[in-house]
């Protein structure tokens, strides 16, 4: 069976790379085919095959073989060191966000502290967690790299406190006095790095700062593993683990998939997987909080970290609704394609009082934490809303449905459909 691979030349939100391979030219798994422009990563291609076309965005490569093992080690010379092998290896922060890695290790941080971020605070998502389990000692490892290097103190893992496995799994291999195990409450955002920064080094940063600011920097579990395997193997980043979860064939599925080739395909990697999809599915890449609508063509990128597959909102809402955005969850064009699919009448938009805007983004002044929403509900209901759509965190949520049950609002949580499909509990009151 042959597979067509489209390799995004944007595996980063910076621009886009510049590609060194022809169209007609045999590639081999692992081999650079694309070079950063600027602040941009390495692109190398995930399967052994022949480029069948290039175009502005991505490079499509024909392959039979989307399992080979083997692959192009990364040229290393003796006097290159571990921001040399990261950026030349293309790795990039694997919880979602896609930074490049090899920028957050510039700088040096003596005395200071490398979070090992193994929260994995959005619902349904696994794959994280099942890797501690079953393969701490790749990320323990590329966390004493990166420590080494940076020339930090303290090494933190941080985990949430329902996760027994993956504790008893990282306790197992940790052999130094100078790395502990930081147990997080499970709520959303906790995972996010300036609510990490704040749980562990007791700083919380303002929005525009940066972990550095604290003499600090968090990497994803993932991202540390694949550090390992760039210094140990010479092994590019090719491929990503990710959860698959949807209901296929009646069927509730949700599934931690790891070293999937970048550039697959979402329907061929069902297909691989045995899972058909419907023309009517929709696709959520990424977590239920965070993730954007894709389609079936979509490739993995390096920032995926989740393929969701669930049946369209069937039940429309003939209702007047109000929107309420808040910076840890979808963006307001995700929410205003939930209001279209519902059918509803959109009444207007209220922004969370801790979304404030810092270097271009969206960002919470105090993530996790409500500020209070009263007002925002107010105007809301004042513009005749008979329910809210809300984007909120664990806390806000709480808050949100507190109000608006005592005004007489219906509550719908961006996340309620996901979750609802797979069976989860919907986000509504939440001990905090």
């Amino acid at each position: 069976m042959t597979f067509k691979v489209n390799i995004s030349l944007k595996q980063y939100n910076g621009k886009n790379a510049i590609p060194v391979v022809e169209v007609g030219q045999k590639v081999k798994r692992g081999q650079t085919v694309a070079i950063p422009k600027e602040e941009g990563v390495y692109v190398h291609s995930s399967v052994t095959g022949k480029v069948t076309s290039i175009s502005e965005d991505c490079i499509e490569i024909l392959t039979d073989a989307v399992d080979d093992k083997e692959f192009l080690p990364l040229e290393i010379t003796e006097k290159e060191n571990l921001i040399d092998i990261v950026q030349k290896a293309g790795i990039v922060g694997m919880g979602g966000g896609g930074y490049p890695t090899y920028l957050k290790l510039k700088n040096k941080i003596k005395g200071g502290t490398v979070i090992a971020n193994g929260v994995e605070c959005e619902p349904i998502l696994v794959h994280n967690i099942t890797q501690m389990e079953n393969n701490p000692e790749l990320i323990y490892r590329g966390l004493i790299y990166v420590m080494s290097y940076l020339q930090a103190s303290k090494g933190v893992i941080a985990i949430k406190k329902m996760n027994k496995k993956a504790i008893e799994a990282i306790e197992k291999v940790i052999d130094r006095e100078n790395i502990e195990i930081k147990l997080i409450e499970d709520t959303y955002p906790a995972g996010e790095e300036r609510a990490l920064v704040a749980k562990i080094c007791g700083v919380l940063l303002p929005p525009s700062e940066i972990p550095l600011a604290a003499n600090c920097i968090v990497l994803n579990v993932e991202t540390l593993s694949r550090i390992a395997e760039a210094v140990e193997m010479r092994k590019p980043l090719i491929e990503r683990n990710l959860t698959l979860a949807g209901v296929f064939n009646d069927k509730k599925v949700v599934k931690a998939l790891f070293d999937v080739p970048i550039g697959l395909s979402v329907k061929d990697l069902c297909k691989i997987k045995g899972y058909l999809l419907s023309e009517y599915d929709e696709i959520l890449l990424g977590g239920p909080f965070m993730g954007e609508e894709g389609n079936q063509e979509f490739p993995i990128t390096k920032k995926t970290n989740a393929v969701i597959v669930t049946p369209p909102i069937s039940e429309k809402l003939k209702a007047k609704i109000g929107i309420l955005v808040c910076a840890c969850g979808a963006k307001e064009t995700r929410l205003l394609q939930l209001v279209k699919k519902m059918g509803a009448s959109l009444v207007g938009i209220e922004k969370c009082k801790n979304l404030v805007y810092a270097n271009g983004k969206p960002r919470c002044k105090n993530p996790g934490n409500c500020p209070g929403q009263a007002e925002k509900v107010l105007r809301l209901k004042k513009l005749n809303a008979e329910c809210l759509l809300i984007s909120t965190c664990t806390n806000c949520t709480n808050t949100v449905v507190e109000i608006a049950e005592k005004m007489g609002l219906k509550v719908i949580h961006h996340t309620d459909h996901v979750l609802e499909t797979l069976g989860y509990p919907l986000l509504r009151r939440i001990e905090v």
